[in-house]
């Protein structure tokens, strides 16, 4: 025992100094590789489920009601930002660094003043969020907002935040595949099983697809693995909790000494809001960012053109789908190489990531640019053809939000949160006073071109800050052929 414990903390050590005598068999790059492949498969899986999610939903939905379907969901995504308060950002940063000093003292303090926390805030939400629909849900539906909406999206938020807060634990804990199948995000594969059979098995049983029953069919997908994910939660909690407890006796007889214990007390919730309340603001800003044109075209614009520019936005945002990937896979990397000052390993770590997630966003925006109507047309149903001018438009501005790579990850996880935050307001701000005034003049085309270009310059100014603050590029390598090759090298490394 003494001699696995001795082990263990030179494991540790070398994960720590990025020390790799096997080229990707330690330090970073073999986490990149292990992580990322078991994230990417799961993410692959459950962008594949969101299609047919999509696809299912524009078909079976009546006219006008897959618009508002997709404005409730891109409102309910907003409202779990808040909830979350940045707090899954936290929970990952801080039980990892527990895990690593073998503190469970302060995993216990990280858990328990996240979840109290939490429980506070989604609380909050849940009744301010019944308070706007009660209030404007006609004015923002275009239509009555019946009570039993407003019961089914408010429970949605419940169980959907909690299920994305308790996926970033079991990252914390480095469960990847767990976090990764039980995800609330677009590409959760669960989430998305549970409603491809829900309606399928409705058409099958012939009943008529509306918006209050597909409420309820995403209120059931997200339920279900929200209860089955809390449980698996406490089994792994408590295997964590005696791991660590058998390590802390076996360096107190070995008198091994890796950190000073005592830190836990400085997990307070001053601390949590001084942290979280930035990383919040960001997430919720740059969704309006992204989200925007049809929040604004939900207000100026109905029927028909709001259900074409939903489905364009549904499609589009595949995009964005590999870049979540590598910044869900470089996250922990981002703090540790930065506190131990590699900035050159951090910025070689980065861009390798970047031009693999780029690669499979060039190919599928490529295809966009090329034919957008038939693309959509397949993805969402003949009637959405039209909608080719909107998926150009929207596609430009994600291209580069693919381009800047994680560099508002690289932002937050180095405490350079404020700056990230700074530029999603102006963003946010310029988004919201411009495409209001545009769509009040123009059509939903301008809202779109008004959108995307916010979101290129913003992406642009996240890209440079990252280059001021921190002195690293994110982009990808200028030969976007070192990302196959890199890809190869994860993969021989993962198979070591």
């Amino acid at each position: 025992m003494n001699r696995t414990v001795t082990q263990s903390f030179k494991q540790r050590k070398n994960l720590v100094d990025g020390n790799s005598s096997g080229g990707l068999a330690g330090g970073p790059l073999k986490r990149l590789a292990t992580g990322g492949i078991t994230v990417a498969f799961f993410r692959i899986l459950g962008v594949l489920l969101a299609i047919a999610v999509n696809a299912v939903l524009a078909r079976l939905l009546s006219e006008g009601d897959f618009g508002r379907f997709v404005l409730l969901a891109t409102m309910m995504t907003t409202a779990g930002y808040v909830a979350r308060m940045g707090l899954e950002r936290i929970v990952v940063r801080f039980t990892s660094l527990a895990l690593a000093r073998q503190d469970s003292p302060l995993l216990r303090r990280t858990l328990n003043t996240t979840v109290w926390l939490y429980c506070l805030t989604l609380a909050m939400v849940v009744v301010f969020w019944w308070g706007i629909l009660s209030a404007f849900g006609e004015s923002l539906l275009g239509g009555r907002c019946e009570a039993s909406l407003i019961v089914y999206t408010s429970m949605s938020i419940v169980f959907g935040s909690t299920l994305l807060m308790i996926a970033e634990v079991f990252r914390g804990f480095h469960r990847l595949n767990w976090a990764s199948w039980f995800s609330a995000e677009g590409s959760g594969p669960f989430v998305a099983i549970l409603m491809v059979a829900q309606l399928l098995i409705l058409r099958a049983t012939g009943h008529d697809i509306t918006l209050a029953r597909s409420l309820t069919v995403l209120l059931v997908a997200l339920m279900v693995p929200c209860i089955l994910s809390s449980l698996l939660l406490v089994v792994i909690a408590r295997n964590a909790f005696f791991r660590l407890g058998i390590g802390e006796l076996e360096a107190a007889k070995t008198g091994q000494k890796t950190d000073d214990r005592p830190i836990a007390g400085a997990v307070t919730v001053s601390l949590f809001l001084q942290i979280g309340l930035p990383i919040m603001l960001t997430q919720l800003l740059a969704g309006v960012c992204v989200f925007g044109d049809v929040w604004i075209a939900g207000a100026y614009c109905g029927g028909t053109e709001l259900d074409v520019i939903g489905a364009s936005k549904r499609l589009t945002n595949l995009l964005a789908i590999p870049m979540s990937i590598m910044n869900a896979t470089v996250a922990a990397t981002i703090a540790g190489l930065h506190s131990i000052g590699k900035t050159e390993l951090l910025q070689a770590v980065l861009r390798k990531a970047s031009s693999i997630a780029i690669i499979p966003s060039l190919a599928f925006g490529t295809l966009l640019l090329v034919f957008p109507g038939p693309i959509l047309q397949i993805f969402c149903g003949e009637s959405y053809s039209q909608g080719g001018l909107y998926v150009v438009a929207m596609v430009i501005g994600y291209m580069f939000l693919c381009f800047s790579g994680s560099a508002e990850m690289a932002l937050v996880m180095t405490g350079k949160q404020n700056v990230s935050l700074a530029i999603s307001i102006i963003a946010a701000l310029a988004l919201t006073f411009l495409g209001s005034w545009i769509g009040a003049r123009s059509g939903p085309l301008a809202i779109v071109v008004v959108s995307s270009t916010v979101l290129a310059i913003r992406s642009l100014a996240v890209w440079w800050a990252a280059r001021v603050c921190l002195g690293i590029w994110t982009h990808p390598q200028t030969s976007i052929f070192s990302g196959f090759a890199f890809s190869t090298s994860l993969i021989k490394g993962f198979l070591r």
